[in-house]
């Protein structure tokens, strides 16, 4: 047996050391196996204002500015996206400062195996001062009560306070201004409802996702975005009929984009404070506080800090007090020295853009940004070599295995000796292994890759053009080197579905030509033979042999009448491409050909972007196809959007490739010969803008064949959806949409006259009252959104399509056969306002009317009875006067005075009291009231109609802030009025301030009484 023929299905590695080698995270606790699978990285240095030029620079370039002497202040951000090896530099940082200069404190904060409070303790740890035992005690009291269940209840509360109670800069509009005013007030409602409660507490929420990094640590695979909220986090899209109605009214609000925008801003911006609430760090003593009082000690002691922090984003809520003590300077007028400070953290790259403009000013003059998101391609000669070495101490370590790394390290313990050991050395597969594989430029053998399968398969999991250690990590080496070590062992590698595990769609590769892939058939091992090819072999375009110890690692025989070549990897296929129109798209449109192709052979997934784009083709193209004239149909546009989309069409085998949930019609296209010709050729029409190019023509006439069958699909089943020519589907029709009519707001759907009604019903929603309707709430204003944004207008046209009279060809009815429409109508009235639609009405009706009619008498009736609750709660708090001018008067001087005395908390809310009061005082304020209360009386016998076109018209604006203000009135004074009597029960002795306060208290007295009943 020949040395060769023995390194079959050899493993030189124990898949077993695997999990204790190579960290996907790039954390190992063990510092043997880190030092040993660290690779110097390549990074780039830019200025913190992204000015200037970037250069490329070693990782010893970045400790020797970080440690550069007569600095007083160094921030140093190393910047990159998730799983680009921020941490992993950071630590390699903190192995070669380490803890043995006596004139630095070093401060060394990990990403994982800790969380918020072991970090705030670690930090006070190596703090100095008076004052660090009292915030050390504040911590302890504040996070000794919280756990994961306590603690988002807390953490909530304490940022619906921090919203509602902080002063909030300016914005530049005054629309921006308004809406955060309003905002600041009615966002706590929204967080305090116990129904929404439950929405933000849930355990995928971002709350809940902190209080768990807070509480627990961050686990290795968390994401490193930072905890801010987003517009996916508000609940405008649940349904909040449980909720209170104040509630209600700000979740809608949310709707609106600017309104949304704010809230989120607003939240994420008292996030922190609400944090450090929690955490017991809002005090008479901050974080800021003492890292100051510790670095004052420092320069008395000559000595610099020095702080290390693998993931900025684990420090969420003290991160601003972090910058605001490493920033500052350490001489200042008057002041006592600071000591030097020098900061190195990782960032990812959208959360370095968001800190604030006054640090990036400050630390730009210290030091440099260091960016890890790398370019890697195909010609960058140290790109390539960087990522072989990257691969090949990862299997080198895993060869030695992690106790011979930590015996070999035990005895060097010199991070810059060359203590780590080289499985290769004394391996008898040596020589045939490494002239077959090769090897790195540390003398480390690639195999089970070679210099071709390292970088392909690292090409294809890398998303974005950056390098990305931890999708190499773990997609690469640990799904090789662990998951198909049997295979290896079996002979059963590369196996298929290896080989379609690095196909991508984002980044496609040259693949292996159809002759080639075709001739492998009559050798041994095709399948296998197919994907060596392909990735060791990098697609050649004739079948060739590979250097012989690769054949015989994997047993796949060499063929005797073909040549030897050793591969070289290139980007992306270098063969002739199509002639396409030279206007930017040419390169794009050949490769999404390419990803065609190999789809069609059922050897790769289509790209989700190139299946929309071809989704949405056919949807158009089957659209105009359709000839609705002749069906004499003509629904409206947006049934037809409805009818027939991108969503209509499903294409097996392809990424986003399926739609969600049931369509009027749907086909699926699967991966075929056939079926790729006709995507192939609707790219290339797409781009050219003509189907004059080889293979055009015929490729256009199966498209025609197939666009015309969907078209009697479609058809058909658009008939059984739309009919209305049934006398059930016609009298739920009718009744939907007079009753759709008075949710507009059309005077003629309050009448009991069909003929009114009529006219009502063929009311087009573009008449609607959008400006008062549209801004309802509750169950009613869900309705009006349907009667107004359905499909109200499409029903009206298939109506007078099935009973309308048209003058020649034209579309427009100038007729309408009105029998039995009346009949419906009749019946309608007859049957009273709660008559059900028909069982028996096509699903394209029903859908409508359901939204409508469904219980619709009981919301109308809760709203009348909730109005009227109110209009009797504020006059039973006006006391049955129309005096509101001395009332308001009243309470603003109440207010004043109570703010003189300090019982009016907080103090900033006085002065938008007072204001409040004065608008109390407007003209037609109670007149509002009163027409609300003769509409009640008017309306209080007549028909649910007539109460909804009432109901869409009515001025709820004026209403609903008059009782929450004369709600708020006792609300405050009431606190104010306790609070002062508490005062003076603690200062009775006392002259002076005791008759203030007796003053103070006679003014709240009044007010109260006289505002009456609510107060």
């Amino acid at each position: 047996m020949t040395v060769s023929e023995s390194f079959s299905q050899y493993l030189c590695w124990n898949p077993s050391e695997v999990e204790k080698t190579v960290f996907v995270d790039a954390v190992s606790p063990s510092d043997a196996v880190f030092l040993a699978t660290h690779q110097p990285m390549r990074i780039i240095r830019t200025s913190f204002t992204g000015s200037g030029d970037s250069k490329y620079v070693t990782e010893q370039e970045l400790l020797q500015e970080f440690l550069r002497e007569n600095e007083s202040m160094m921030l140093l951000p190393i910047r990159g996206e998730s799983g680009a090896g921020k941490s992993h530099l950071v630590r390699w940082m903190g192995a070669k400062i380490g803890d043995g200069n006596e004139r630095r404190r070093v401060i060394y904060v990990p990403k994982y195996g800790t969380n918020l409070r072991k970090v705030i303790e670690l930090i006070l740890d190596k703090m100095e001062g008076d004052e660090v035992p009292e915030l050390r005690a504040a911590l302890h009291e504040a996070t000794t009560k919280l756990d994961e269940k306590a603690a988002p209840s807390a953490l909530l509360a304490a940022l619906a306070d921090r919203i509602e109670y902080s002063n909030w800069p300016s914005p530049a509009t005054s629309d921006t201004q308004q809406t955060k005013d309003e905002l600041q007030t009615r966002l706590p409602v929204l967080l305090r409802d116990v129904f929404f409660r439950d929405w933000f507490l849930r355990k995928d929420g971002l709350i809940a996702h902190f209080v768990h990094s807070a509480l627990s640590g961050t686990r290795q695979g968390d994401h490193e975005k930072p905890f801010e909220f987003t517009t996916d986090e508000l609940p405008t899209r649940l349904d909040d009929r449980d909720a209170a109605r104040a509630a209600r009214d700000v979740n809608y609000s949310l709707k609106y984009p600017t309104a949304a925008r704010i809230a989120v801003e607003m939240m994420t911006t008292q996030l922190g404070p609400a944090i450090q609430t929690v955490f017991g760090l809002e005090g008479a003593v901050s974080l800021t506080d003492v890292m100051m009082e510790t670095r004052r000690t420092l320069a008395k002691q000559d000595m610099e800090l020095v702080l290390l922090i693998e993931d900025f984003t684990i420090l969420q809520g003290i991160q601003r007090e972090l910058l605001d003590a490493i920033v500052e300077p350490t001489k200042r007028p008057n002041e006592p020295d600071l000591c030097g400070i020098r900061t190195t953290l990782a960032v990812t790259s959208g959360y370095f853009d968001s800190l604030a403009d006054t640090i990036k000013t400050r630390a730009a003059f210290a030091s440099h940004v260091y960016d890890l998101n790398v370019p890697f391609s195909s010609g960058d000669t140290e790109g390539e070599r960087t990522t072989l070495d990257f691969v090949g101490r990862y299997l080198n370590a895993t060869r030695v295995g992690s106790a011979g790394l930590e015996a070999a390290w035990n005895r060097s313990k010199r991070i810059d000796a060359d203590w780590i050991p080289n499985a290769c050395e004394g391996c008898g597969f040596k020589k045939p292994c490494h002239e077959s594989f090769g090897q790195t430029s540390d003398g480390y053998g690639l195999y089970p890759f070679n210099d071709v399968a390292v970088k392909r398969t690292v090409y294809a999991v890398t998303s974005s053009s950056f390098f990305d250690p931890r999708a190499v990590l773990g997609q690469v080496i640990r799904r090789t080197i662990e998951a198909e070590a049997a295979d290896i062992k079996n002979g059963l590698f590369p196996s298929k579905e290896y080989g379609q595990s690095f196909v991508s769609a984002a980044r496609p590769q040259k693949a292996l030509p159809a002759n080639v892939s075709m001739a492998v058939n009559d050798f041994p091992s095709p399948e296998r033979r197919r994907v060596l090819l392909t990735l060791w072999g990098d697609s050649p375009d004739s079948i060739v042999n590979l250097p012989p110890g690769i054949h015989s690692a994997f047993s796949i025989p060499i063929i005797t009448e073909v040549p030897t070549e050793t591969p070289e990897w290139h980007e992306t296929e270098a063969a002739s491409q199509p002639t396409l129109k030279p206007d930017g798209s040419s390169e794009r449109s050949a490769r999404q050909i390419e990803l065609i192709d190999q789809w069609a052979t059922g050897n790769g997934l289509l790209d989700a972007d190139i299946a929309r784009e071809l989704r949405q083709y056919l949807a158009d193209a089957l659209r105009t196809r359709v000839d609705w004239d002749i069906t004499l149909m003509r629904p409206g546009a947006a049934f037809v959007r409805e009818a027939i989309d991108q969503a209509s069409f499903e294409i097996d085998q392809a990424a986003g490739g399926r739609s969600a949930g049931p369509r009027v019609w749907k086909t699926s296209i699967g991966p075929s010969e056939i079926s790729g010709a006709i995507l192939r050729a609707i790219v290339q029409h797409r781009t050219l803008g003509s189907w004059v190019f080889p293979g055009g023509p015929d490729a256009y006439r199966r498209l025609c064949n197939l666009l015309d069958s969907w078209a009697v699909e479609v058809v058909d089943h658009c008939r059984r959806l739309t009919d209305v020519e049934t006398g059930a589907s016609l009298a739920t029709a009718m009744q939907a949409l007079v009753v759709g009519a008075a949710f507009m707001g059309v005077a003629e759907a309050a009448s009991d006259d069909p003929l009114d009604l009529l006219s009502a019903a063929f009311t087009p929603k573009a008449q609607a009252h959008l400006h008062e309707t549209i801004g309802r709430d509750g169950a009613t204003g869900t309705a009006a959104r349907a009667a107004i944004e359905e499909r109200r207008n499409d029903i009206i046209e298939r109506v007078l399509l099935s009973y309308g009279a048209r003058q020649g060809g034209g579309a427009m009815a100038h007729a309408i056969d009105a029998v039995p429409m009346l009949q419906a109508i009749e019946d309608l009235v007859s049957l009273g306002d709660n008559a059900a639609p028909a069982e028996e009405a096509s699903p394209f009706v029903a859908g409508y009317a359901k939204a409508l009619l469904r219980q619709w008498s009981g919301p109308i009736a809760l709203e009348v009875s909730q109005i009227r609750i109110a209009v009797e709660q504020i006059n039973s708090a006006l006391g049955g006067t129309s005096d509101l001018y001395e009332l308001g008067n009243l309470l603003a001087d109440a207010a004043r005075a109570a703010g003189d005395v300090k019982t009016f908390y907080p103090g900033h809310e006085m002065l938008k009291f007072t204001q409040e009061c004065e608008a109390l005082t407007g003209a037609g304020t109670l007149d509002a009231v009163y027409d609300i209360e003769d509409h009640l009386k008017n309306h209080a016998e007549g028909s649910e109609r007539a109460t909804l076109v009432w109901l869409a018209t009515r001025p709820t604006v004026r209403l609903s802030p008059l009782r929450t203000f004369l709600i708020r009135a006792g609300n405050v004074l009431g606190e104010a009025h306790q609070r002062g009597q508490l005062a003076l029960n603690a200062q009775s002795g006392s002259t002076g301030v005791g008759d203030s306060h007796n003053a103070a208290l006679e003014q709240l007295v009044r007010a109260m009484r006289r505002a009456g009943g609510i107060l």
